[in-house]
This record gives C-alpha cells, structure tokens and sequence, in this order.
C-alpha cells in the first residue's frame, strides 16, 4: 500500500519571481502505483524518489497545470522553490484529470518520514475475499511491528469511495415533493397513470394497462 500524511495544507512555493501557494502533501514513493494512475505529462512518484539522496521532485495536479500554469506542455522540468527552506522541487509529472486526493491536493511530494506524533492515511487494495475489518487489524499489527517504540492509538479502516465520497445515500424525496416516500409511493407516477387510465377510459380503448 502506499502512504499519504493527512490532508493537504497549503504552503507557499515560487516560480520564478511568482509566488504561489500551493495545497500540498507528501506521499511514499508507491503511492500512484497503488492507485493504478497513470500522469498525463511525465511521470508520476515512484518509490526511488523517496530514498535517501535522491534528488527533490514534485507531481502537480491536472488542476493546478491549467489553473497557474496555463496548460503549459512544456512544464515537466520546470523548478518550484520552497521559499523557508530555498529548496528547489523538479516538476516531473502532471497528475490525470480526476486525481484529487487527499481532497483539495494540487502538488504530491515524496520523502514522507515517520514522526513521534503523527497521523497518516495508507492506501491499499484489497486482496481478493479480504474484508475491510481483516485489512485493519492487519494495517495495525504492521504498523506495530515496524515501529515498536511507538504507541499507536488505533487503525479506521475504509473503502476509498467512502473516504473520498463520503456517507452519501439517495435521497427519498426531492424538495420539490415529486420523489418517492418513504413508502415506495411514486406521486409524481400515480398522477401520470391516472390521466392516462381517465384517457382510456374516454376512448373505450379495451387495452389494459401495465402495472
């Protein structure tokens, strides 16, 4: 699976002389390849470029390639400098239009390193007949084993649709009121059938009607 920190703060960046600020986070180095995605310019993070010495990169959303950088087709290799610590991040990739997570992210960086106090979101896929509940417990006791020196609180295990969609369920009636209630009565339906049944009967047409 691959890792992602909470969220996606923004934090300024500078191209050129231009000052940015940009929502970013830090992934591993597997994340994309977990997704299955594939970049639209470039390429993506891949699991070198969070070993030590590497040389500093950054992937830019869909998004953020039109929005502040005009859909330029030349933008794989420009420079972005973190202005606190005058680091200089190499844009290698643009991310496919449609990848928006952590919610809001426009720029994907590598190098996440574990701290004393930390939250973070694993992505993973599950292996075929594993439940949600067997991949936490599993999630946990790696986690433990890894880094025995830490107290973990705990693991929330979910789909991804849940946690990038939410609890959302069709509603039972539009504000309108021409949705369903909550006893599978369709009024909006029953009106139409009865004008139909009224025109019927005016004609004398012997069809039946479908129920």
């Amino acid at each position: 699976g691959g890792v992602v920190h909470w969220g996606a703060p923004g934090a300024p960046m500078l191209d050129g002389d231009r000052a940015l600020v940009i929502n970013r986070t830090t992934v591993t180095g597997n994340f994309f390849d977990v997704l299955g995605a594939r970049p639209l310019l470039g390429r993506l993070l891949k699991p070198n470029d969070e070993m030590p010495g590497a040389a500093p990169v950054l992937v830019i959303s869909y998004g953020t390639w039109r929005k502040d950088f005009g859909g330029d087709p030349q933008i794989v290799g420009r420079r972005l400098r973190e202005p606190y610590t005058n680091q200089h991040y190499e844009i290698v990739g643009v991310a496919p239009p449609g990848l928006d997570y952590p919610a809001g992210v426009e720029v994907w960086m590598p190098n996440w390193q574990p701290a004393d106090q930390l939250s973070v979101i694993a992505v993973a896929r599950l292996r075929a007949g594993t439940s949600v509940r067997a991949a936490q417990a599993e999630f946990f006791g790696i986690m433990s084993r890894s880094y025995p020196a830490r107290n973990f609180a705990g693991v929330h295990a979910q789909t991804f649709t849940q946690a990038v969609v939410g609890d959302v369920r069709p509603a039972a009636a539009r504000r309108d009121g021409q949705g369903s209630d909550p006893r599978g009565h369709r009024p909006d339906r029953d009106r139409r059938r009865a004008r139909l049944r009224d025109r019927v009967h005016r004609r004398g047409d012997p069809r039946a009607l479908d129920g």
